[in-house]
């Protein structure tokens, strides 16, 4: 039970607890509500630190169990809603290409902790 609750799989409704449904959680945790992963989350990403915010937010997609795909599609999109596409500086030529080649950090289970700490540190001096 603790672990259901600590990977925010379960609701209080009155007093009984309700396991989520599988689209009710990818709901739940497409929006990170911890730091570090929450400042990268809200604010997007800032040029000095792309690679560590990308990396994070697969990384974090993947602990929560989101498939490949949803994966994909949230970090496209929180690109793109964040206004990190916008500012600039990468390498690759649209969000699509650059979250492409971040897939290794998906197969491979990369963890998102160190990343996001880096990502947020340099967001924090941006704002």
């Amino acid at each position: 039970l603790e672990a259901l609750e600590r990977d925010q799989r379960v609701v209080e409704e009155g007093d009984r607890l309700r396991l989520l449904t599988a689209a009710e959680f990818k709901e739940r945790v497409s929006e990170p509500t911890r730091d570090p992963m929450r400042t990268v989350y809200e604010h997007g990403s800032v040029p000095g630190c792309h690679d560590n915010a990308v990396f994070a937010m697969v990384a974090w997609y993947e602990m929560v169990g989101l498939s490949w795909s949803e994966t994909r599609e949230n970090v496209i999109e929180w690109l793109r809603e964040s206004g990190a596409w916008d500012r600039g500086g990468f390498e690759e030529s649209t969000p699509e290409e650059l979250v492409d080649a971040k897939r290794h950090v998906y197969d491979e289970g990369y963890g998102w902790k160190e990343k996001g700490q880096a990502a947020k540190r340099v967001i924090e001096r941006h704002l």
